[in-house]
């Protein structure tokens, strides 16, 4: 990827994922989405890391609903545009991060980078929820 734009101190909730759901899930200029995440759980006193892939934000967030999921510790969405061009948003939970990155900056790329600002732009409210435990549910 040759320029990413990172989104610093926003934590994953489930409303955040349903607003990146309407964003990329009816895009007619995506071609396909490739999803993946993971995350650790413990089980009779061992660790054991989850790793799932899906098709569609609605794929995930019908995973998480369904397994009571409270926390993800990594996401990745790959966009695949019909254009050639490739953009993929990461979050890691460590960091409360999210980054974009992408190849080249065409009329795709921007209305993704529009669409997404609003979503990782931050309150103070929102830092003071995040690091007192919020979580997905």
């Amino acid at each position: 990827m040759n320029r990413c734009i990172i989104f610093s101190n926003t934590a994953l909730n489930i409303n955040k994922l349903k607003k990146i759901s309407e964003i990329l899930d009816n895009n007619d200029n995506i071609d396909t989405l490739n999803i993946y995440s993971s995350r650790k759980i413990k089980d009779n006193k061992i660790r054991i890391n989850d790793s799932q892939t899906y098709n569609s934000i609605n794929e995930l967030i019908n995973y998480i609903n369904e397994n009571d999921i409270e926390i993800l510790d990594h996401l990745e969405i790959n966009v695949y545009y019909k254009d050639n061009n490739k953009a993929t948003l990461k979050y890691e939970e460590f960091d409360y991060r999210w980054e974009l990155s992408y190849f080249n900056q065409d009329t795709n790329i921007d209305s993704l980078i529009f669409n997404l600002k609003p979503l990782m732009r931050n309150t103070p409210f929102k830092i003071f929820r995040q690091y007192r435990g919020w979580c997905l549910a």
